[in-house]
């Protein structure tokens, strides 16, 4: 994380674990509970799978976490994630599972949807006011309609 107005780095987040082989990465600020929002792949290919960290900026601690499976075929695991603009949902994808969640409680998902056939989530983003999600599957744009 760089700290822009200081011009140095102002926090370094290590792999979730030594073994680690690291696929995508991708992150967003949570500036209600000032946390980082961090969505890592593992694209070993025994084992492809996501893990949603939740570190406080000020301390550098993981706070929160959970790990998802991905799927047991292919190459590189997709991965993508999205804050809603209220701060009241987290939305991220990890291969063919897209899920919702409080980001305040990464343990219990709202909701979790799964891409049709052999198909995965590639990106994933909240409409300006919240009530819609755009989902990108194999290259297909999609707007899904979130319950209120």
């Amino acid at each position: 994380v760089w700290n822009y107005e200081a011009g140095h780095e102002q926090l370094r987040l290590p792999p979730p674990s030594a073994n680690w082989s690291v696929g995508l990465a991708s992150a967003v600020f949570d500036d209600g509970r000032n946390r980082l929002d961090v969505l890592v792949t593992d694209d070993d290919i025994k084992e492809q799978k996501c893990t949603l960290n939740s570190v406080d900026l000020t301390s550098g601690q993981t706070v929160a976490g959970r790990e998802q499976p991905g799927r047991d075929w292919g190459n590189s695991l997709g991965a993508a994630i999205s804050l809603s603009p209220d701060g009241r949902f987290l939305a991220y994808a990890c291969g063919p599972a897209l899920t919702i969640l409080d980001p305040g409680d990464l343990s219990a998902p709202i909701e979790t949807l799964r891409a049709p056939r052999s198909e995965e989530f590639t990106a994933v983003r909240f409409s300006p006011d919240g009530r819609y999600l755009a989902v990108e599957i194999d290259n297909v744009a999609t707007v899904l309609a979130l319950r209120q």
